[in-house]
């Protein structure tokens, strides 16, 4: 099998461009992953003579190279679930996504509906955009909690106080 590994940063990347690439009103929404030599993503509406292509620079495949075709909102929901890898036997059977105690499938649309590369082509290369910024989380302020003797949690008379971590409350 093929075994594609989309780095964090490529999937934040792709699952952005996703509902941009042409072929969104196409029936089944198709998508190409083309894993030869770079990892790269192509759509083309049908009607359309240009190609839009996804680099993604940060990741990587082993095994031999497949050009497969899929459904962009399975593509999506891969991303979504947060499955780092793909397996691919070939074209035309499931692609296997899989970690510990869960299994993501999906049915490829089939080899005849691939788009190959091209020379006039619309090219996007997640290494060229900005880096991510992490995004900040709420900041923590530190509250001192007494637990009262007595209360059934095993603090009995010596309690002390202690130092709980809590996070700023939105106010609606």
């Amino acid at each position: 099998a093929t075994h594609w590994r989309i780095a964090p940063e490529d999937a934040v990347y792709l699952a952005r461009a996703l509902p941009r690439l042409p072929g969104q009103d196409d029936d089944n929404q198709p998508l190409t992953v083309d894993l030869n030599g770079q990892v790269c993503v192509r759509a083309r509406a049908s009607g359309q003579a240009r190609t839009t292509e996804v680099v993604l620079a940060r990741s990587q495949y082993t095994g031999k190279p497949v050009r497969f075709c899929v459904n962009r909102k399975l593509l999506a929901r891969t991303l979504q679930l947060g499955f780092a890898e793909v397996q691919v036997i070939n074209a035309d059977t499931p692609l296997l996504s899989q970690e510990p105690g869960r299994i993501f499938v999906v049915m490829p649309l089939g080899k005849a509906g691939a788009v190959g590369p091209c020379e006039d082509a619309l090219r996007l290369v997640s290494a060229e955009s900005p880096p991510l910024k992490a995004t900040p989380s709420p900041e923590r302020r530190n509250t001192t909690v007494s637990t009262p003797p007595g209360n059934g949690h095993g603090d009995g008379p010596t309690a002390r106080p202690r130092k709980v971590a809590t996070a700023p409350v939105a106010n609606g």
